[in-house]
């Protein structure tokens, strides 16, 4: 209980917010001590943990006693009774158990929440983490609860694209496991947050000028691959077999890019991450994948096809550098 409602270890040492624990302040002690039965429930495995190597003045734990202070709840989340109980279960599953905000709201200089921007969009160990208030153009404001529920518990909605990265792993992982009614109460809940405009260029082009002008097995000629460049031969010979040409996916809906932010957002920061890592996932489906591509080709050849997807599937002007993966790399 110490540790998830203070970040207090059982020697009495502060723990680093790594930890999401001013998330979980907000839980509910039923719950806390249901996730302690359930991994006491588990087979122990031996494991020495790694020594704290952090530099000073990171490695001193007593600082974290003020940020504790300034950014960690009191006690539970509190119900509103204003809301309906529906919408109070969506509120206490997003904030306390799922954390949503911890990777979907930016921080201010002390690396806590900055809940006047709240669910805005952050970038995290290299992806980004997009806007989900409900604002409707940089937002989830236009998506249908149908396209929300679906991208939650599936890891995939039609004309949204499939979750990658840290999402894609937050779905496998956790969120595909919850009750349809769970489900349908984060997206009550997550719909009436107030509308954020993130800074970040991910805004969806529902139909490509590209996209209309090519089927989904279209074959380029041999003059159109040349003109295209090194970015369109690379798609036709690593990717068109899978994503097809417009963007609907060929063998898997998992595969399909039209209306990804992904492939809308200018920076490309999800998409290098993609091409490079691949991407797992378990679904109704079975098991989809994609490949990772980071041993496969050079920075300037990631580069170059990381252009031709987001003027081809997003209509966006991108200039992605070889520069920009190995950084990308690198993280």
């Amino acid at each position: 209980m110490r540790a998830l409602h203070q970040g207090i270890d059982k020697q009495g040492r502060n723990l680093y917010p790594a930890f999401s624990y001013a998330a979980y302040a907000r839980m509910t002690t039923e719950d806390a001590l249901a996730i302690k039965a359930y991994l006491f429930s588990l087979p122990p495995v031996h494991a020495e943990a790694p020594k704290n190597d952090l530099s000073f003045p990171f490695n001193q734990r007593y600082v974290l006693r003020f940020w504790n202070l300034l950014f960690v709840p009191d006690g539970p989340l509190q119900q509103d009774e204003k809301q309906t109980a529906e919408w109070n279960r969506g509120a206490y599953l997003t904030e306390a158990m799922a954390h949503c905000g911890e990777c979907h709201t930016p921080r201010n200089l002390l690396y806590g929440l900055d809940n006047s921007k709240k669910f805005a969009g952050a970038e995290l160990q290299g992806w980004e983490a997009y806007n989900i208030s409900s604002d409707k153009t940089t937002g989830i404001g236009s998506w249908s609860d149908e396209q929300l529920s679906n991208y939650l518990s599936k890891g995939h909605a039609e004309g949204r694209g499939a979750a990658t990265g840290s999402m894609g792993e937050a779905v496998d992982y956790s969120l595909r496991h919850l009750t349809p009614e769970d489900i349908k109460a984060i997206v009550t809940y997550v719909k009436t947050v107030p509308p954020q405009v993130s800074s970040d260029k991910a805004i969806v082009e529902a139909e490509p000028p590209a996209t209309l002008t090519t089927s989904i097995a279209y074959a380029p000629s041999a003059d159109s691959v040349a003109q295209g460049g090194l970015g369109l031969k690379l798609f036709q010979g690593a990717c068109a077999g899978c994503h097809g040409w417009n963007g609907e996916g060929l063998q898997t809906p998992y595969a399909a890019l039209r209306g990804s932010r992904t492939v809308n957002d200018p920076d490309g920061t999800n998409l290098i991450q993609g091409i490079l890592k691949g991407a797992h996932m378990t679904t109704p489906l079975g098991k989809q994948a994609m490949p990772a591509f980071a041993n496969a080709y050079s920075n300037v050849e990631i580069a170059a096809l990381g252009n031709y997807v987001l003027a081809h599937f997003g209509g966006k002007q991108s200039a992605i550098t070889p520069a920009d993966v190995a950084k990308a790399r690198a993280q």
